[in-house]
């Protein structure tokens, strides 16, 4: 379990008294996926964004573990717009500003993997289907 694993399961308890499927709801996400956030996968850059704006939890804390856990209200400032086209009740640090544009780019330089994957993978099944059409064909003949 990594820090941000641990610090969701925190967040888990705090908010929604250990219940996956209350704080699943509470971030717009599903009880599945806090099962995992919190034994082992690191949660999407919208899953983190919702965390903090939902539940006024400061950023800095949630991905480096530094601070307070939630935002004072005199800290929180007007909305303003953020890196990818997100919108926060929240100041983001160059840090965590830095940590979530290396974190767009992981995901899309995976997605990117992904997607190729998928696309061979498509194009074998195709060539596959073909030859087990020709094979039955033959058969039949």
């Amino acid at each position: 379990m990594s820090d941000i694993n641990f610090r969701i399961k925190i967040l888990r308890d705090h908010f929604a008294k250990g219940n996956n499927s209350d704080f699943a709801s509470m971030i717009d996400s599903n009880e599945a996926n806090i099962r995992n956030y919190i034994k082992e996968t690191e949660p999407r850059a919208n899953i983190l964004v919702n965390i903090c704006e939902k539940l006024e939890v400061s950023a800095e804390w949630l991905l480096l573990g530094k601070g307070d856990m939630l935002i004072s209200k005199n800290s929180i400032e007007n909305e303003e717009s953020i890196e990818f086209g997100l919108k926060s009740n929240f100041e983001l640090s160059p840090e965590i500003l830095k940590f979530l544009e290396d974190y767009k780019s992981a995901f899309n330089a995976i997605q990117t993997i992904q997607d190729r994957k998928i696309e061979i993978l498509s194009k074998n099944v195709r060539s596959l289907n073909m030859e087990l059409n020709a094979l039955k064909t033959a058969k039949d003949n």
